[in-house]
């Protein structure tokens, strides 16, 4: 433990429940923490290409799918995805 009494590497948060003080710091680090730190992205495909098939079932593998749409020829998929920090 360090002089603040805290495991090495770890970071402390300071808030205030009653004056609603660092609840927004401690949020973002709780889901930083959880790996709860996400990103939406569109993407955009060529249905009629094998490559671009097999991203768009990379992206159901590991991504949030939030709208999928085909439209003049062309997939765009909207998905959430975590960030690796």
């Amino acid at each position: 433990m360090n002089a603040a009494g805290s495991r090495s590497g770890s970071v402390g948060v300071v808030h205030s429940a009653l004056k609603r003080q660092g609840v927004d710091e401690l949020v973002e680090t709780v889901a930083s923490r959880l790996a709860l730190d996400v990103r939406r992205v569109t993407l955009t495909f060529d249905p009629d290409s094998a490559a671009d098939r097999e991203r768009i079932a990379r992206v159901y593998r590991h991504a949030r799918v939030v709208l999928h749409e085909a439209r003049d020829g062309r997939v765009s998929i909207v998905a959430t995805c975590r960030v690796v920090s």
